[in-house]
């Protein structure tokens, strides 16, 4: 599963750069995204990269390819994503 990671924050690498530098996210979940993505091992940044990868990118796409060894083509999602709370009851920042 860590191949499958790996392809999905490559091809998602553009969105979360861009959900992250975005106005519209909640500062607090950007500044534990850029975290996570600079090493630290924040669980918040972790899911919030997750999930901008995992609306960006089809993960059967992913899977069939390592499956099958054969290039299989991406789903792109939103070229405009932020990163907002879901009803997230972490406090901080």
């Amino acid at each position: 599963m860590a191949g499958h990671w790996a392809q999905v924050r490559e091809r998602s690498a553009e969105q979360v750069r861009a959900a992250v530098e975005s106005p519209a996210s909640e500062p607090a979940i950007a500044t534990a995204a850029r975290a996570y993505l600079d090493g630290a091992p924040d669980p918040l940044g972790a899911a919030a990269v997750f999930q901008v990868g995992a609306d960006t990118v089809s993960l059967y796409e992913v899977h069939k390819r390592f499956a099958s060894s054969t290039p299989g083509s991406s789903s792109t999602g939103p070229s405009s994503r932020s990163l907002r709370s879901c009803g997230s009851t972490r406090s901080g920042s």
